[in-house]
């Protein structure tokens, strides 16, 4: 993903990320603490959230141009790298 950012913001992107991750394992204990100590719903709601992500960055994140200049695919590759431009330029 850091292909889409400019170099000034990727430690910012970095914070954000890290940040996330943090989030997680706050939530976590906070739900164990304060909500219940049955798991299950709790790794439901999780994994039902997990499931949106990963579709959600399957179909929004263009796939890298060096792996399709690696697979051969030259025109793919330039019209991936003309999106993370035009994308960069707009930031």
């Amino acid at each position: 993903m850091f292909e889409l950012v400019e170099s000034k913001h990727k430690q910012m992107v970095n914070g954000v990320i890290n940040a996330f991750d943090t989030s997680t394992l706050a939530f976590t204990s906070l739900y164990f603490l304060y909500v219940s100590r049955d798991w299950i719903y709790l790794y439901l709601t999780l994994a039902v959230a997990a499931a949106i992500a990963q579709t959600t960055l399957v179909l929004l994140i263009p796939e890298s141009p060096k792996w399709l200049l690696i697979k051969g695919r030259r025109t793919e590759a330039i019209a991936a790298l003309n999106r993370i431009a035009a994308f960069n330029s707009n930031s």
